[in-house]
């Protein structure tokens, strides 16, 4: 014959585990917070990059037509035209 016997945890157990719930909640929303803000900082990383890779090749090909306005012939095909001999200062 056996007899079942239920064991209850102390009352101050549900104490315990409710404080330790809301800290493991806290913390667990921190982390989530903190990789959501890391997150975001990478994507901005990311965008400033390309941002700036744009506009160093905006300004290359500024300066590219500038030269070519100033200098035509910097644009003209050498095949097209014939060689033409260096000339010295």
């Amino acid at each position: 014959m056996s007899t079942s016997t239920t064991v209850s945890p102390p009352p101050w157990t549900r104490l315990l585990v409710a404080s330790f719930g809301l800290l493991a909640d806290r913390k667990l929303g921190e982390g989530l917070r903190v990789t959501a803000e890391v997150a975001e900082w990478a994507v901005d990383r990311v965008l400033a990059a390309s941002v700036m890779a744009r506009t160093r090749a905006r300004s290359a090909d500024a300066t590219a037509i500038g030269i070519l306005a100033v200098l035509p012939w910097c644009a003209a095909d050498p095949a097209s035209t014939g060689t033409r001999p260096i000339q010295s200062p």
